[in-house]
């Protein structure tokens, strides 16, 4: 307000910062004016109308899904000027781990942006965004994906029965997603007591046979398995008690 007193008669201007940052379509927002005005103590202020988009961004966002540990993904956005001035990309960044992006190709009213998935680690999530910083403010685009493990377990994780004092029997397989050949190195059962053997049973699937004392198996109980695959050498199949 310019002035937070108002004589009878007189008149005070509100000024009212709205960001539109990432909005586009109708808009319609409150402002609430609280005074000692006996009989009208609140004033209600609307600001009304539509957010056009000054930068148009395709896709909306970067949607990667799900992605095959270790293997390096690339999309593409493009960007168009709207307005009728010039506009300048100064620059692109990424808050996601993993996932840079890079101008690779500027004409006078769009811009094409490379945005690359690093190789990652089985069962990491992308989460964040890239940020595109025009001379006519910031753009944001979310970026969302799901690393794919190479090697899987079925099932995912080992349960047995709490309370039972002898050794029960559980088996998995390992097998990679995409049929490359893999050997198990080493296996190691974690916060828990008994064995844990592999038996081959093509190149690219293995069959593991625990043999597990259930009144033993602590919280982060698990199977640390070791393998030839450089892309995920090491594969954890958690240990967990259930109650009958």
């Amino acid at each position: 307000m310019d002035s937070m007193r108002l004589e009878p008669g007189s008149n005070s201007i509100c000024h009212v910062i709205f960001d539109l940052s990432n909005r586009t379509g109708e808009q319609n927002k409150q402002v609430l004016i609280g005074s000692n005005d006996p009989k009208r103590p609140y004033l209600d202020l609307r600001l009304t109308g539509i957010c056009g988009t000054a930068i148009q961004v395709t896709p909306a966002a970067i949607r990667f899904g799900e992605l095959t540990a270790g293997v390096e993904t690339v999309q593409t956005l493009v960007a168009t000027n709207l307005l009728d001035e010039a506009v300048s990309l100064r620059s692109v960044s990424s808050s996601v781990k993993g996932v840079k992006a890079e101008i690779v190709e500027s004409a006078d009213r769009s811009w094409i942006i490379r945005v690359t998935a690093a190789p990652l680690t089985a069962q990491e999530r992308l989460s964040g965004g890239i940020r595109l910083d025009f001379s006519s403010g910031a753009v944001t685009v979310p970026v969302v994906g799901t690393a794919t493990p190479v090697i899987k377990s079925v099932p995912e994780r080992i349960t047995v029965l709490s309370g039972v004092s002898e050794s029960v029997d559980r088996q998995a397989v390992l097998s990679s997603s995409d049929g490359r050949a893999f050997e198990i190195l080493s296996a190691e059962l974690m916060n828990a007591e008994g064995t844990a053997e592999f038996k081959q049973l093509r190149a690219d699937r293995w069959q593991c046979t625990l043999s597990i004392l259930p009144a033993s198996v602590k919280q982060g109980a698990a199977v640390q398995v070791h393998t030839s695959c450089e892309d995920q050498p090491e594969i954890i199949i958690p240990v967990e008690t259930v109650n009958e």
